[in-house]
Order: structure tokens, then sequence, then C-alpha cells
């Protein structure tokens, strides 16, 4: 499989643990910024990609502007569509590289992070 491929799969299921209700305080930039009233909202998005398995998930980048001022927030968002349910978690733009690095450690760990009999990585 190649990494790109196992990058995005790595990033499917990452937001399908994320996703659950979250208070304002846990809130992405991205909601945040989405869920201001009053204002007119702009949304362009490119979709990334799909995977399918166990359900459908999609990966779009998105920026959301708001009618009238200059203010814009950026990231991508995942959407999940499992057994007839809908599902999305949003990663900021500012937190993508760090996300990343994160999958690519996870992916290339072996045995040798640990001197214990079993790991596992969260």
């Amino acid at each position: 499989m190649n990494r790109p491929l196992l990058m995005f799969a790595a990033l499917m299921l990452y937001a399908f643990s994320q996703v659950q209700a979250v208070d304002d305080a846990q809130k992405t930039k991205l909601e945040k910024f989405q869920s201001q009233t009053g204002t007119v909202k702009i949304k362009g998005y490119t979709k990334i990609g799909n995977l399918r398995g166990g359900g459908v998930f999609s990966l779009s980048a998105l920026e959301i502007s708001h009618l009238g001022n200059e203010q814009k927030q950026s990231g991508v968002v995942i959407k999940i569509v499992k057994h007839g349910r809908n599902a999305s978690s949003f990663i900021d733009y500012d937190e993508i590289d760090s996300l990343l690095k994160g999958i690519d450690y996870m992916l290339e760990a072996t045995a040798s992070v640990t001197k214990l009999d079993n790991f596992e990585l969260t």
C-alpha cells in the first residue's frame, strides 16, 4: 500500500475516533468560525478523496470566510457516513503538520519504542 493512501486511512481513523459532541472550548478554529451568526459565510472546498470500508470517509480542503470582512479560516474536514449516520471532524490548517508528523511516527513505530512486551500508540 502506498504512503499517501496510508496517510489518508490514518487521517480517517483519527477523525472517526474524534467524532463526538464537543463544547465550545474543544472546538477547532474552523468550527468556531463556522458557528458565528449574523453574517453570510462563504465556504470554499476541494474534495481530496474518498475511502470506503465499513462506511464512507471523505477528505476535503476547506476555507471559510465571512462576507464583508477579511477574516478566513482554513483546514480540512473529514466526513464520515456509516450506517446512515453522518459525522464531521475538522482539523485546523495550523494543526495539520504536527498531526501528519505524529501519523508518520505511528506508521513507522516498531517494538523498539519500549522494553516491554507490547505497545500501542494513541
